[in-house]
C-alpha cells in the first residue's frame, strides 16, 4: 500500500504498522481538504488534500470572525478534547489521530469539522450573528445541548 496511491481507508493497513500513523493524517487531510486549507501539504499526485507528515494542520486564519481558540472550543460540544492549538504556526489547529483511533471515530471527528465549517461559513457570511453564535458561546452545558436550547439568536 505505498503511500502515493490511491487513498483508501488507513485501516486497510495493519493495526501495528507504521506506516498507518501517516495515512492517518493523510485520510483526515483527505477528508477535510474542500473545507480546510491544510497547512504543510506535501503536495503528493493523486492524495486529495496533498497528504501530510505525521499531522494534519488544519489553518482558520483565512477565517476574520472566527479564531481557532472558536472552533477547539467548539469542538468540546462534539465531545473531542481540543486539538493543539496555534503550534506550529498561529492560527492553526493541529491535530494528530493516535494509531488506535478507529474509523468510526475518524469519521464522527471530519463530520463535526465539517459541520463546525458551516458554522464558521454562516458567521463569516453574516448568516449568524458574529458575536452571539454557537462557535463563540462554546461549550455549552451538557443540558443545553440534550434539550436543545443553546443560547443563540
Amino acid at each position: 500500500f505505498p503511500r502515493h496511491a490511491a487513498l483508501r481507508t488507513p485501516h486497510d493497513l495493519p493495526f501495528e504498522s507504521p506506516r498507518r500513523r501517516l495515512h492517518l493524517d493523510d485520510y483526515l487531510a483527505a477528508r477535510l481538504a474542500d473545507h480546510y486549507e491544510v497547512h504543510y501539504s506535501c503536495n503528493i499526485a493523486g492524495i486529495k488534500g496533498g497528504g501530510v507528515a505525521h499531522e494534519c494542520i488544519l489553518d482558520l486564519r483565512p477565517y476574520k470572525s472566527v479564531t481557532a481558540e472558536d472552533v477547539a472550543k467548539r469542538l468540546m460540544d462534539y465531545g473531542f478534547h481540543a486539538p493543539t492549538l496555534s503550534w506550529p504556526v498561529p492560527g492553526t489547529l493541529m491535530v494528530e489521530p493516535t494509531e488506535s483511533e478507529d474509523q468510526a471515530e475518524l469519521d464522527r471527528f471530519c463530520d463535526a469539522m465539517i459541520s463546525i465549517h458551516a458554522e464558521m461559513t454562516a458567521v463569516e457570511t453574516g448568516t449568524a450573528d458574529a458575536k452571539n453564535n454557537l462557535l463563540k458561546n462554546a461549550p455549552h452545558t451538557a443540558d443545553m445541548l440534550v434539550a436543545g436550547t443553546l443560547p443563540v439568536e
